[in-house]
């Protein structure tokens, strides 16, 4: 009957979450009393942000594998992170919290931001989070298709010295004339690859730009 339903259905989800806490587990090594408390941070993002504390731990565990292991060591960066994540994936309902999570910690690896350095983590995922989103809501180029882009031209635009807010910026002009995504980002390098053979510095010409 219904009691038997929800019953088997607390139990689906109660297994769930422990299949995601050992996953997390496996991942970063963390065990004990701080594994459980990764656990109550991903019940209390479910609680703030909707979803599950499964899909939580999904991101947590993302995270985790894309950054490194090591943030599970401080936990507080990876609640912040993780605030940073969901606030994201509210901004573009076609991402999700899974894009959203791909979304910042490849944008945090593109432009070289030192993974090793929790707090600089928390600290950079929060900054590179207001700028997509407010370039996104401002502009034509959604979360996703600025995603895209960078996972293109970052380290490009790293290497010439642009800064992640000029280079949102760059991409929501080339958003304008519906030049997207991983289109976007192949423009974008080869525009920076022009400005540094011809004049130098890339960041000054591209300014100019717009």
């Amino acid at each position: 009957g219904l009691l038997g339903a929800g019953l088997t259905a607390t139990f689906t989800i109660g297994k769930e979450f422990e299949t995601g806490l050992q996953s997390v587990s496996a991942v970063t090594g963390v065990t004990g009393a701080a594994l459980e408390d990764i656990g109550n941070r991903a019940q209390a993002a479910a609680a703030k942000y909707g979803g599950s504390a499964s899909d939580q731990l999904g991101v947590f565990q993302t995270a985790l594998s894309k950054i490194g292991p090591q943030l599970a060591q401080d936990a507080d960066s990876l609640s912040s992170f993780s605030d940073s994540v969901n606030t994201l994936s509210k901004t573009d309902s076609a991402l999700g919290a899974q894009g959203a999570v791909d979304a910042l910690s490849g944008s945090l690896l593109q432009f070289g931001v030192n993974v090793n350095d929790t707090k600089e983590v928390a600290r950079e995922g929060a900054r590179f989070m207001n700028v997509i989103a407010a370039g996104a809501a401002a502009g034509s180029a959604s979360v996703g298709n600025v995603a895209q882009s960078i996972e293109v031209a970052g380290s490009s635009l790293k290497n010439a010295n642009i800064s992640f807010e000029e280079s949102n910026a760059a991409i929501q002009v080339l958003g304008k004339v519906t030049l997207y995504g991983s289109q976007g980002g192949t423009a974008l390098t080869a525009v920076v690859n022009k400005l540094q053979a011809a004049s130098g510095p890339a960041a000054d010409q591209l300014k100019t730009m717009g």
